[in-house]
């Protein structure tokens, strides 16, 4: 079996669960791309609805060729939701899309023929508009850029800079898929994404902010519509540490009781230490706790939180961080395999037995189907569509580039590459 689908320009890909009216809508408000002479596709992935969706979707794609439709046969997280369906993109280029936001397609258009004409852009960032669709109207924004801004390799604390000076959320972008599956990595309990893939990408291209608006946030919905909740309104406090914000409302109370509103700069600069020298000794007893129970996604980031602040802060760190960065490397592509509900195996490629990857994601997912197949066996045995290949270097997943979508491939390499702990060195060994 090949892979012998044209590869279309630009992949829209729209994660939904009930809400079967607002994607009516916000699929058809997308044949506005058929005047743009821009060759797209649409990708849905339906979250297991129950409300219609899946019948909406097969009537559609009957008329409509540039649909893809995919469904998961179980519930996964928000964040695995996402990395699902941007791994479903075929295009060039590949974004995201929610099923009750709106696009502009000439600005889109726009944005998606510059990074044509320039190759080494892999991702194109644009403020975009909270939108009154019921009156037609921008409500506000929510950063602003006054004209193209690029960053490359080495420049990553200026985009970190840049980042928070202006409150930005990396959200709305426009990403080379090639580059984009190299890191597209999270799992349901950790850190936001949407900055660390930033970030990645600069490693492999140039990242450019654009002032040009091309995403609207639909804040107000036409009358017809009703929506149940709304994600970015959803998120409460609950989402913060719980143990900093119970310190820090501690630190405020202790301030009012001695009289005090305010703080000076150096006052305010004095908690956050304290705040800081309490928790890293809790991110330290979490990081052994979730090696010893073989959560290394964990581990890996909890470390990484560490050592900005202390280093290296046991003696024995480089030896628990390397098995740390393989296992949460393995488990990165099982927590992927999770997420694509559809996908009944793991197929691993130029592994040995001896190793313990089996082992390490049986530790997170018990029922986790998988085998280790060499080339030819995979040619003959595998179907694409119901598997995720696994290999361990980047490069060989070329070997199956006629097979597979690109993100239906993934290298321990990029895993561990993304999971990195700074500045020690790892071996594509196992641990």
């Amino acid at each position: 079996m090949t892979l012998t689908a044209t590869i279309p320009t630009l992949s829209i890909c729209i994660p939904t669960y009930n809400r079967a009216d607002l994607l009516e809508y916000c699929l058809n408000n997308l044949r506005a791309l058929d005047a743009q002479n821009l060759d797209y596709e649409v990708v849905v992935l339906n979250h297991a609805s129950t409300d219609g969706t899946a019948e909406l979707l097969h009537g559609m794609q009957k008329e409509w060729p540039r649909l893809r439709v995919y469904h998961q046969n179980k519930p996964v997280s928000l964040a695995g939701q996402c990395v699902a369906a941007l791994r479903l993109a075929r295009g060039e280029f590949t974004m995201m899309l929610a099923d009750d936001d709106k696009l502009i397609a000439d600005t889109l258009v726009e944005c998606v023929r510059y990074m044509q004409q320039h190759p080494k852009i892999v991702a194109t960032y644009a403020p975009w508009f909270a939108y009154d669709d019921a009156a037609e109207k921008p409500l506000h924004g929510y950063f602003q850029i006054a004209q193209r801004i690029e960053f490359t390799a080495g420049q990553e604390f200026a985009l970190f800079k840049f980042m928070a000076e202006r409150i930005m959320y990396p959200e709305i972008a426009v990403f080379r898929n090639q580059s984009l599956q190299r890191v597209t990595f999270t799992h349901a309990d950790g850190a936001s994404h949407n900055a660390l893939w930033m970030l990645e990408l600069l490693k492999h291209g140039t990242v450019l902010f654009q002032p040009d608006i091309f995403y609207l946030e639909v804040a107000v919905l036409k009358p017809q519509f009703v929506r149940p909740s709304r994600i970015n309104l959803d998120m409460t406090l609950t989402y913060l540490d719980n143990t900093r914000a119970s310190l820090e409302m501690m630190a405020m109370r202790v301030i009012q009781a001695s009289g005090g509103d305010i703080i000076s700069a150096d006052s305010r600069l004095g908690i956050h230490e304290i705040l800081l020298s309490y928790l890293l000794g809790r991110l330290e007893v979490a990081f052994n706790r979730a090696l010893g129970s073989g959560d290394f996604l964990m581990a890996s980031e909890l470390a990484q939180r560490i050592m900005l602040w202390r280093g290296p802060f046991l003696p024995d760190f480089a030896q628990m961080g390397q098995q740390a960065l393989f296992g949460a490397g393995v488990q990165q592509i099982g927590w992927l395999l999770e997420s694509m509900s559809w996908k009944e195996e793991l197929v691993i490629y130029d592994f040995s037995p001896s190793e313990p990857i089996e082992q390490i994601l049986r530790l997170r997912y018990p029922d986790i189907k998988l085998r280790m197949l060499d080339a030819q066996t995979i040619r003959d045995t595998v179907n694409p569509e119901k598997a995720l290949l696994m290999v361990r270097h980047t490069r060989q997943k070329a070997e199956f580039a006629d097979l597979f979508l690109p993100g239906h491939m993934v290298s321990l390499e990029e895993t561990i590459e993304y999971r990195k702990i700074f500045p020690m060195p790892y071996s594509l060994a196992a641990a």
